[in-house]
């Protein structure tokens, strides 16, 4: 994994690698590639903490968001396994990631690493709702496949697994996930063997 040394902080959020997502361009009505980071947010940092209390309010009434902080939170004072629980956020920042700005969080997730199946638990996905819900032209696209993206890529992952919401049961069949319990909404991705 090659980390920008700018970005490979001590504190703050921590630069895991770059996505891809889909920008508007107005001039030529379309939408271009464009790199964004996916970070890690870090519990102990005060500035993380703010950004994704921010995130909250700005994305109000969004209870997949607000779990997210809470678990954060949970993760400061030691109430969950900082060896599995991560808060991860995918931005439009390329610098400066101990100050995240809540303007440029596209979408925030929480995973739980069950590392001797090499599996995620993706307990919570949440794209910036402007982005879902917007009845305009919106500014970004393929957000919640980026963040999945990153997840699938990581090398320590060989499966992920989640429970998904009515809605978005399109949204992760699109994204290769089978679906395994249909009572409990229950789906499964697995990295294909090379």
């Amino acid at each position: 994994m090659n980390i920008n040394s700018i970005n490979n902080l001590n504190f703050g959020a921590k630069y895991i690698q770059d996505a891809q997502v889909k920008k508007y361009n107005p001039n030529k009505n379309t939408y271009d590639s464009l790199k964004v980071s996916f970070v890690e947010m870090d519990p102990d940092n005060i500035e993380d903490l703010f950004a994704i209390n921010d995130t909250v309010r700005y994305w109000y009434n969004e209870k997949y968001a607000s779990n997210i902080a809470y678990s954060l939170y949970l993760l400061r004072d030691y109430c969950l396994p900082r060896d599995s629980y991560k808060v991860y956020a995918l931005t439009t920042q390329k610098d400066k990631l101990d100050l995240l700005n809540v303007e440029e969080i596209l979408a925030l997730g929480e995973v739980v690493e069950k590392t001797p199946k090499k599996t995620l638990e993706l307990n919570y996905l949440q794209v910036d709702p402007k982005l879902v819900y917007s009845s305009t032209q919106r500014d970004y696209k393929d957000v919640g496949t980026a963040f999945l993206n990153v997840l699938k890529n990581l090398d320590k992952v060989k499966s992920i697994v989640l429970t998904s919401a009515c809605s978005a049961v399109g949204f992760y069949k699109k994204n290769d996930f089978k679906l395994t319990d249909v009572e409990h909404m229950r789906f499964i991705w697995k990295k294909r063997k090379i």
